[in-house]
């Protein structure tokens, strides 16, 4: 005759099987399963499997929670699987300042501190990322002798005030953070401790930006620096020879116009060496030129307009030969070509003029 057996697994609350004394029902709390046990925790839905050695709160948990007998969820008049049949999630693990999982959120024998890499959850090397990496929003920090880049809370920062600064603080060597400037102030150069594209201190602008990259020590250097401007962080026309140089190849320079106005000033920093005044509508004024650098030669194309006889006046500190100053060719269309020579030492500008050259 067959018989009916009827198994039942060990089952409470979970307060009741983690407690370590007496339960509310009289059982002994956090007791050591037999080896194969089973452990049933009624309000959970959890269980765990006895060793025979653990007691209960160093066990393994394992989540049995689905929809009704057999899986297969019932759905409510819209066709959804109703809330109560979904397991409830779990809350994810909670980490350390340097990215370790706490021994609270673990289980089993693993109660200690651990790092994602020793779970398996991120590898040592290689490995593809399939989203996007987001960062932390810019942080701002006030400019100062050592400005703490490394320890900021994001990789790009904010710098304000004038203060020069000439050092960033301590972090691992490979550490990278993006600089935006908001005003004027001076980058100090540091063969060792803050290397520059320029090989020399640069003074920044608002909208300026630099990308830094840790050697490790303190020591930092700029991998790029850019412009808000959108121009070269050295000027080229203003690099010293130092040695004599020795060109394989003719040197040129582009010629740049130069529109006409009753008076005319050219910065030497940012023209050309040769320069094409606009035909000459009126007589004209060629002003002191601006930002003086040793030995610039300046080469001025002038053109008288269908009237000629147009007059050409000089700044105070352009000399010609005995004084006499430049006077034009006066046929009209005519074109003389004007040399400008600034001679450091005397603090002037030597002129010399071929008249009728074209």
């Amino acid at each position: 005759m067959a018989q009916t057996i009827n198994i039942q697994v060990r089952r409470d609350t979970a307060a009741n099987w983690s407690t370590t004394g007496t339960t509310t029902n009289g059982n002994a709390g956090n007791p050591i399963l037999n080896s194969g046990e089973f452990g049933f925790e009624t309000d959970t839905g959890k269980f765990k499997l006895g060793d025979g050695t653990n007691t209960w709160n160093l066990l393994t948990s394992y989540y049995t929670k689905t929809g009704i007998p057999l899986g297969a969820a019932s759905l409510d008049s819209s066709g959804k699987v109703t809330a109560t049949q979904i397991p409830t999630a779990l809350a994810p693990a909670t980490l350390t300042a340097t990215g370790i999982v706490t021994g609270s959120n673990l289980s089993g024998a693993n109660t200690g501190d651990q790092s994602l890499t020793g779970l398996g959850g991120f590898p040592v090397a290689g490995g593809t990322l399939t989203g996007a990496i987001n960062e932390a929003g810019p942080v701002t920090l006030a400019s100062a002798a050592t400005v703490a880049i490394g320890a900021a809370a994001a990789n790009t920062i904010n710098i304000t005030g004038a203060v020069a600064i000439t050092a960033f603080d301590t972090i691992a060597a490979g550490a990278e953070r993006n600089i935006i400037f908001a005003g004027t102030l001076t980058l100090t150069y540091s063969a060792t401790a803050l290397i520059l594209p320029s090989v020399a201190s640069i003074t920044t602008a608002a909208g300026d930006a630099a990308r830094m990259v840790s050697l490790g020590a303190g020591n930092w250097k700029c991998l790029s620096y850019t412009r808000a401007s959108g121009g070269a962080l050295v000027n080229s026309a203003q690099i010293a020879l130092t040695s004599v140089n020795n060109w394989s190849l003719t040197q040129t320079s582009t010629e740049m116009a130069v529109a006409y106005a009753a008076t005319v000033t050219l910065d030497a920093a940012t023209v050309s060496n040769h320069i094409n005044i606009g035909v000459l509508t009126g007589n004209i004024v060629l002003a002191n030129p601006t930002s003086f650098v040793n030995a610039v030669l300046l080469n001025i194309w002038l053109t008288q307009d269908a009237t000629g006889s147009r007059l050409l006046s000089l700044g105070s500190n352009i000399k010609t030969s005995g004084g006499a100053g430049i006077l034009l060719s006066t046929a009209p269309n005519a074109i003389d070509f004007l040399t400008l020579s600034y001679n450091p030492t005397k603090g002037i500008w030597i002129a010399v003029i071929a008249k009728g050259v074209a």
